[in-house]
Order: structure tokens, then sequence, then C-alpha cells
């Protein structure tokens, strides 16, 4: 529900945000986040930067790496949480 001022409105809309990024000329990642908040640090980002030097399928390669090691993360987390909860139950 719309506030008086339309501001809830404004932010339900993503194509607001997507006008308001155009217009100032940044990203919708720069507005809404602290500088470094959504940036790789250090080597790693020297790495991505790398990374874009990369044919299409090299990037590819990559890109389905660190999906892969990220499921194994996620799926390691869930079911050592799930593991302790039948532990305690």
């Amino acid at each position: 529900m719309a506030g008086r001022d339309g501001v809830s409105e404004c932010y339900s809309d993503p194509n607001n945000s997507r006008r308001l990024a155009i217009a100032l000329n940044a990203s919708i990642d720069e507005l809404v986040f602290e500088e470094r908040e959504r940036k790789p640090e250090g080597e790693l980002l020297m790495l991505f930067e790398g990374v874009c030097r990369l044919d299409q399928k090299e990037q590819q390669l990559i890109k389905e790496l660190i999906e892969s090691v990220m499921l194994k993360h996620d799926a390691k987390r869930y079911f050592k949480q799930d593991g302790a909860a039948n532990l305690g139950g």
C-alpha cells in the first residue's frame, strides 16, 4: 500500500529504480549498496578482472565452476543446520 507521498509505490516498481539509475548515470547497485559492499576485495577482484579478458567459452566455464562451489557450500550449510535440528529434536 502506498503512503500519502507515494514513496512506497515508487520503490515497489522496479522500472522507477531503473529510471533513477539511468537519470543519475549510476548502477542500481551503486544506489542501493555501500561502495565496497558488493565487490570482491584484493586477490578475488584481480582474478575477476582477469576473467573479463577470457573468451566467452572460458568465461562460461568459470561461471559454472563458481556456481558449483556455491551450491556445494549452500548444501553443506543446509545439511549441517538440518542435522543439528534433527539431533536436538
